[in-house]
């Protein structure tokens, strides 16, 4: 979240390497971090790998969530690398177990609603990403998550853009911008700043 991304990716190696051969819960999670870093280096073949890798574990061990967590993180590697039609299949089953989750057990892990919200936007489901991107706001501020507020409202502002409600889209991500800088987030705070600032051209 603070773009410190050579550091995450150090940690989450390491952490990789203390349990090379207990493919736990906990090493789903790590993949599924670690295939979102290479996402962002533009290594989308081992991303695609270790998501799946990631989603394979989680679903042995009956997680769901993490489960969903690494199906997401697979779609948006496959979608960044242009493979749509693979993308919109792989985020349409993360989106179902997340659907049929309670709201007690998505709070574990809200990074999953946002992720999956920016990967339905990535592949135009504008409208799942809208209520998904809005579950998790919601969670963010009722269980007092606020790290990921930022990232949370930047997507949902671009979505409410794409969907014509511009007024909304300006306020929401005038809110990014605030929560982002307050939290010494420069990546979110970067983009919702640029997104806004189209928002309020629109407006």
């Amino acid at each position: 979240l603070l773009g410190q991304y050579d550091e995450a990716s150090a940690l989450l190696r390491d952490g990789l390497a203390g349990m090379a051969d207990d493919p736990s819960p906990d090493a789903a999670v790590l993949l599924s971090d670690l295939a979102n870093l290479l996402s962002d280096g533009l290594d989308f073949e081992t991303a695609t790998r270790h998501a799946a890798t990631a989603a394979d574990i989680a679903r042995g061990h009956g997680d769901r969530l993490r489960e969903a967590a690494a199906l997401v993180e697979q779609a948006w590697a496959q979608g960044c690398d242009g493979d749509f039609e693979s993308a919109r299949v792989t985020i349409g089953a993360a989106a179902r177990l997340v659907d049929a989750m309670s709201d007690a057990a998505l709070v574990r892990d809200l990074r999953c609603l946002y992720q999956l919200g920016l990967t339905e936007l990535l592949v135009e489901d504008i409208i799942n990403a809208y209520r998904h991107l809005d579950r998790g706001v919601r969670l963010c501020r009722s269980t007092g998550q606020g790290y990921l507020l930022a990232a949370l409202l930047e997507t949902l502002g671009e979505v409410q853009l794409r969907l014509g409600r511009t007024t909304e889209a300006v306020e929401t991500l005038d809110e990014a911008v605030y929560q982002a800088g307050r939290d010494d987030l420069v990546p979110h705070r970067s983009v919702a700043a640029g997104v806004r600032g189209i928002a309020r051209y629109w407006l």
